[in-house]
């Protein structure tokens, strides 16, 4: 019998990755590649939290990565579908043909009319606006709903609404211009598709439920009187928002001639829907109830998932996301985490690689420095909070602090104060969940930092207690997505047959040691202190 194969695409923060897989999961290609203005700064004002991503990146990109796995399959013909994910959210300004702004000689260069990414948080003032509303909305009795509930019960900076209200304030030509705007995981599937028709567009169930403040719960988006209440500009954005959204486990359409002749492969091959890249990294680990994955990157996404009749309308205060049929129907994902999680550490690297030969190597060496350091009090203590704080108490706008610095401070003593409050930060979650019923069992670990820091990840295990296991794949949201695009094919009948044939088994194990409880414990009570002290003083 003939092999089949699959693509799976990941639109990562820095760069976009593609895995060329056949039916069993085994590897035969991968392929990487930064996104070009992105990596030269350009769009960005980190010192505004303002961080845009160019469309005609994702393009470049997705033509290099997608020709170079094809040309090492053995039989491009036996390519039967290709899914992607992306961050998210990130959202990026369309017109009624669904082709970006930036594409536009006149909005080419201009950040406002691009993709507004996840991590911008230039937002802020907007989405605490829509928290508000959402809150008042309910004890107003004008809904049954807060309609943030699935986010928590706060609408973050980083998503879709509170991105289209600010730019939309600030530039009435955008605003004019703008048909409405598409994730960056929907966005791919209308390019490799040929999509130019609204009533065509197939969105993701995951963005929708998690972003857009769209639930089955009170029937689609939010009434029309809400939106109206911000802006009535976001009402007419909403009404060219498709009604209806779609699992990743269904196709979103089959590749156009355009990239069928790009790339070399058939009109025949199934694109799948979009899908959020924690959502597909947890799927390639084997999310599930009790069991955690998490994927720990430029921000740390941790999920887990519950059944939909046990959990039924119970909604979880401070969660991230909370998405019925995030992965699977019947299953309740939930999503907490930080928005800065390697993203921490890559601060600390610039902070001291100005003199440094070797700045690439600097972390690696940090974190074998400090795990030779007696645990003892003369490690400084750090809270997580660099890009605000996510769950379970969002707070957009907390900084970050750090206590008990002296003269004598060695830069592998603050590295460990770092990892140690990106640790107690990951405890905090996990007893959050556990105080709504949501137990584990077992955590799994997927993502760059999973891979390359032996010391982040035992400091994680020996502070929550939890043995925690990687998943031997480097790619492992484009693996989840090769997983999705076989089922959206055809090839299995579910998501659960796809992850039982197709997942790869445990590169490592890390077991908390015993020795550490007791000093870990202490310095999580002292971590509580100073995230609560920092937030009232700051």
């Amino acid at each position: 019998m003939e092999t089949s194969y699959f693509i799976g695409i990941d639109y990562g923060s820095d760069s976009a990755r593609a895995v060329l897989c056949d039916e069993k999961g085994n590897i035969v290609s991968t392929s990487t590649m930064n996104y070009p203005r992105w990596c030269e700064g350009l769009y960005c004002t980190p010192s505004k939290h303002i961080f845009r991503q160019h469309p005609q990146d994702y393009l470049d990109v997705l033509e290099h990565i997608l020709t170079d796995v094809v040309k090492h399959c053995p039989n491009p013909k036996a390519v039967k579908g290709i899914s992607m994910d992306a961050t998210c959210s990130t959202p990026g300004f369309v017109d009624r043909h669904l082709q970006p702004l930036a594409l536009k000689k006149e909005y080419f260069d201009d950040p406002d009319a691009m993709f507004l990414m996840w991590k911008d948080h230039s937002f802020v003032e907007e989405a605490a606006q829509i928290t508000a509303l959402c809150a008042q909305w309910k004890e107003k009795g004008l809904s049954k709903w807060n309609f943030a509930s699935h986010c928590g019960s706060n609408y973050s900076p980083e998503c879709y609404w509170a991105k289209v209200l600010n730019v939309f304030r600030r530039r009435p030509d955008i605003q004019a211009e703008s048909f409405t705007l598409l994730e960056l995981c929907d966005y791919i599937p209308v390019v490799l598709t040929g999509c130019h028709d609204i009533r065509k567009f197939k969105a993701s169930h995951a963005a929708a439920s998690a972003k857009h403040l769209w639930s089955e719960q009170w029937g689609g988006f939010a009434p029309d009187e809400f939106f109206d209440t911000l802006d009535s500009a976001l009402t007419r954005i909403r009404h060219n928002m498709s009604d209806t959204n779609h699992y990743c486990i269904e196709p979103a359409g089959t590749l156009c001639a355009e990239w069928s002749e790009k790339t070399g492969l058939s009109t025949s091959v199934v694109v799948g829907v979009g899908n959020i890249d924690s959502y597909a990294g947890a799927t390639a680990a084997g999310v599930n109830v009790g069991t955690m994955v998490m994927n720990i990157g430029t921000a740390g996404c941790f999920m887990t998932e519950m059944p939909s009749t046990v959990m039924a309308d119970k909604d979880v205060l401070g969660v991230f996301g909370q998405v019925d049929g995030g992965i699977r129907k019947g299953q309740i994902l939930y999503e907490v985490g930080m928005s800065a999680f390697g993203d921490m550490f890559a601060w600390f690297k610039r902070l001291l690689s100005y003199d440094t030969v070797n700045p690439e190597t600097l972390l690696f060496r940090l974190g074998e420095e400090a795990k030779e350091l007696p645990l003892n009090e003369k490690i400084p203590i750090a809270t997580d909070s660099f890009n605000g704080r996510r769950s379970p108490r969002p707070n957009d706008a907390l900084t970050a602090s750090i206590m008990g610095l002296r003269i004598t401070t060695t830069a592998a003593e603050l590295y460990h104060a770092l990892v140690q409050g990106a640790a107690f930060a990951t405890k905090m979650n996990i007893e959050h969940l556990a105080s709504y019923g949501i137990k584990l069992s077992r955590i799994m670990a997927v993502g760059g930092v999973a891979h390359k820091s032996n010391f982040v990840m035992q400091t994680l295990a020996d502070v929550t207690g939890y043995q925690i296991d990687v998943l031997d794949c480097k790619d492992s949201c484009a693996l989840g997505d090769a997983m999705f695009a076989a089922v959206a094919s055809g090839q299995y009948a579910t998501i659960e047959q796809a992850v039982a044939a197709m997942q790869p088994g445990i590169k490592k194990t890390y077991t908390p040691a015993p020795k550490t409880q007791e000093y870990y414990a202490k310095r999580y009570a002292k971590y509580l202190k100073l995230s609560n002290f920092t937030e009232e003083n700051q």
